[in-house]
């Protein structure tokens, strides 16, 4: 509670160094408010940071957020973060499908070749 004020702070450098914070405390509370930086906030920077944060995290479905993100954020660095991050979650196998999905779908060139990448591996 006490970041809140920094996680909607109007400025987006504030707002980030508030997700990088979060990033460092365990919980429930702490994974919904990154989740909600990684799918709401205004700025790709924010995003990003929020999105990795997540990878690992326990006690809120991260996978679902990085899958979600990686569907729909308008952000080719959002979307190549939140694939990174569930390269690094280990949950490849479990996300085989939404990945094929992002091979086949995604509009970058680059994030169809990483997502193709990391179903290899």
């Amino acid at each position: 509670p006490r970041l809140d004020p920094y996680l909607e702070a109007a400025d987006a450098g504030i707002r980030a160094r508030a997700v990088d914070a979060l990033s460092g405390i365990e919980g429930e509370e702490a994974g919904r408010r990154l989740a909600r930086a990684a799918t709401a906030d205004a700025s790709e920077a924010v995003r990003g940071r929020a999105v990795l944060a997540l990878a690992g995290r326990r006690g809120v479905d991260s996978t679902e957020v990085l899958l979600q993100t990686l569907a729909s954020d308008p952000s080719e660095s959002v979307r190549r973060a939140a694939l990174e991050s569930l390269a690094a979650e280990g949950q490849v196998e479990e996300v085989r499908e939404r990945l094929l999905e992002v091979v086949s779908n995604d509009p970058s060139d680059a994030i169809r070749s990483r997502a193709l990448a990391t179903l290899a591996r």
